[in-house]
């Protein structure tokens, strides 16, 4: 029972990953429009968006215009999630420089508040409930995430607009085919909203 939904946890964990890192906040045409005006934003320079940790004691920074994200959706009654996805494309091996997924789930709306011990939602009887990060290596050659049975990550919103989202996360990660685990400190992440 225990594996099953861990390694249901590691799908889902994989698949929104997958998600995350195919999606776009612009279409090619705004692209290539922002191109022809000498407006594209540099993902180093001009875009202040970016989330950042510590991993193991190595500073990990994202702030690819392209994969850097915020969104909210209610599932169904009772069954709110936030999902922020952050990581850097390598267009030239069609693939990803790595990142970081941090998903929310709760009973109410997504809010300023602290959330952290994943708990089953009693309410609905829809999965679990709190909060679960992630962090990839490139090329997903390692992916690490959250274990229900072990260390609770801690995600805290602290700002919360129609514009943005800012706030800290950290925990301990882990490759469950690799049998591997790392630790993720000093996490900070401000993000664009999407919704």
């Amino acid at each position: 029972m225990k594996k099953t939904l861990i390694f249901r946890i590691l799908l889902g964990f994989i698949a929104l990953t997958m998600f995350g890192c195919s999606t776009s906040t612009k279409s090619k045409n705004q692209e290539y429009e922002l191109e022809a005006l000498g407006e594209e934003i540099d993902s180093s320079e001009d875009y202040p968006y970016y989330i950042q940790a510590q991993v193991d004691g190595e500073l990990i920074k994202f702030n690819d215009p392209d994969l850097l994200q915020f969104s909210m959706v209610r599932i169904m009654a009772g069954v709110h999630q936030a999902s922020i996805v952050g990581g850097e494309l390598d267009e030239v091996a069609n693939g990803s420089r790595g990142g970081f997924t941090i998903f929310i789930k709760d009973s109410d709306p997504i809010t300023t508040k602290r959330y952290d011990f994943l708990e089953p939602f009693e309410e609905t009887g829809f999965g679990l409930k709190g909060a679960t990060i992630g962090y990839y290596t490139e090329g997903h050659q390692k992916n690490y995430v959250s274990d229900v049975e072990k260390e609770a990550p801690v995600v805290i919103i602290s700002e919360l607009t129609g514009e943005y989202a800012r706030g800290t996360f950290g925990g301990k990660v882990y490759d469950i085919v690799k049998k591997d685990m790392v630790t993720i400190t000093e996490g900070e992440f401000y993000v664009e909203r999407l919704n």
